[in-house]
This record gives C-alpha cells, sequence and structure tokens, in this order.
C-alpha cells in the first residue's frame, strides 16, 4: 500500500534488487530509502570497481557506485576489447545518451547519481566498468560531439498530471547523415510501465523504428516534415 518497485519489463512481483540493475520504485507518500551495506570501494589502478554486464537493445541500469559517476569515466568492453565511452559510441557499440527519471519525464544524464536509474542502449551484448576519478576532472561538462550539432528538443507534458510525460530531440548537422546512423539517431524510449497512470509517446517515425532523437544533414534540396 506504501510503495511498489517495477523492473525494465514492468514486473513487480517476487523482485530481486541486483547490484547494478535499475528500478522505478513508487511512493503513496514521502519517504526515505534507506539501504545498509558495504559500500562498493577500491582501487581504480587494480581495476573497474563494477561491471554491468548488458544485452543488445535497452538495459535500466543503476550507478553501482556511492559517488557520482561521470559518463565519460565509463569503460566499455566487447569481444576482450575495451574503450573508453566516447570512444566506444564512435565505434557503434552503445548510444551516446543515458536518460535517467526527472520530474515526471526521462532526462539526459552526463553524471550518473548513487543509487539512480538509467536507460542505455547498446547495438551488441557487451559489459559496462565503472571507476572513479581523481576529482580533477570537470563532471558537468558537455560532450564535445555536441558541439557538431543544432538540436531542438521538444517535450510533452500532463496538464493535469495524470500521465507521465516525454521528450525528443531533432537536429541539423554538417556531419550527418539524414539516413538513420546507430549513435546519431536513438531509439524511442521506452515507457514507464505503472498501471495507475498512462504515458505520453512521442516520437520520430523513421521508415520502421521510431526515434526519440533524429538528426539530419544540414545539406539537403528539400524541406522535411
Amino acid at each position: 500500500e506504501n510503495w511498489v518497485a517495477y523492473d525494465a519489463h514492468g514486473q513487480y512481483e517476487n523482485l530481486s534488487l541486483n547490484h547494478g540493475e535499475g528500478f522505478y520504485l513508487a511512493l503513496a507518500n514521502d519517504d526515505a530509502l534507506v539501504l545498509e551495506g558495504d559500500p562498493v570501494t577500491g582501487d581504480p589502478e587494480d581495476g573497474a570497481l563494477a561491471s554491468i554486464a548488458l544485452s543488445e537493445g535497452w538495459n535500466l541500469i543503476a550507478n553501482p557506485l556511492v559517488v557520482l559517476t561521470a559518463k565519460s569515466e565509463i569503460d566499455v568492453e566487447y569481444d576482450g576489447v575495451t574503450l573508453p565511452w566516447d570512444d566506444a559510441v564512435n565505434a557503434g557499440w552503445i548510444a551516446p545518451s543515458i536518460n535517467g527519471w526527472f520530474g515526471d519525464s526521462h532526462f539526459p544524464y552526463d553524471v550518473l547519481h548513487p543509487s539512480g536509474g538509467y536507460w542505455v542502449n547498446t547495438s551488441r551484448d557487451l559489459e559496462l566498468h565503472f571507476t572513479t576519478d581523481d576529482g580533477s576532472e570537470d563532471l558537468s561538462r558537455k560532450d564535445d560531439l555536441q558541439d557538431d550539432f543544432w538540436t531542438l528538443n521538444l517535450k510533452a507534458s500532463s496538464l493535469n498530471g495524470e500521465s507521465f510525460g516525454d521528450y525528443l530531440v531533432i537536429g541539423l548537422s554538417d556531419y550527418a547523415t539524414s539516413q538513420f546512423r546507430y549513435g546519431e539517431d536513438e531509439y524511442d524510449l521506452p515507457n514507464p510501465r505503472f498501471s495507475n497512470k498512462s504515458a505520453i509517446n512521442i516520437h520520430v517515425s523513421h521508415e520502421d523504428l521510431y526515434l526519440y532523437r533524429d538528426i539530419k544533414s544540414n545539406d539537403f534540396d528539400d524541406y522535411q516534415v
């Protein structure tokens, strides 16, 4: 009666809250969540402090560390090869955006908060390795790649608060293609599956794909809708 937790598939019965896995948590009233146990600690020079195995497609993860973790501090391993986050994005292994929940809608995060849940999309099965930095990096910095794009963010919210919101991103770039390119364009985010609320779903329909982020080339002859 006071709270319920859902996993990425909307399941809420007999859940195991696994380390590094994300969940939706709905409360009937304001409350405090108390976690007890040993935090994940260690020396980054001896390897990753924590690792999460992901499957191809959407994954709802949680920051496995008890500190703020910049996206740029996450390493990605596939087929025995490990790359920094930005290089893994450029290689087409993983989508560039990490989306968490803010207010009544998903929201892109560059810094993962302790105990926060986040959606990550991958093009293949791989592993994420989490470490910490030495404090010299600005955790609020944006990806340099974003400077090459002009983007417009559109958000839809419920006027009466009875539905969850949604958002999408459209944009132009000299370096983009108007066809679908994984990483440059991103698949539509999964909607939360709480039974007591509906969810607004806005997306760009591109051929047989639903996208929440669609970047087109600046080099065009005709206007596109």
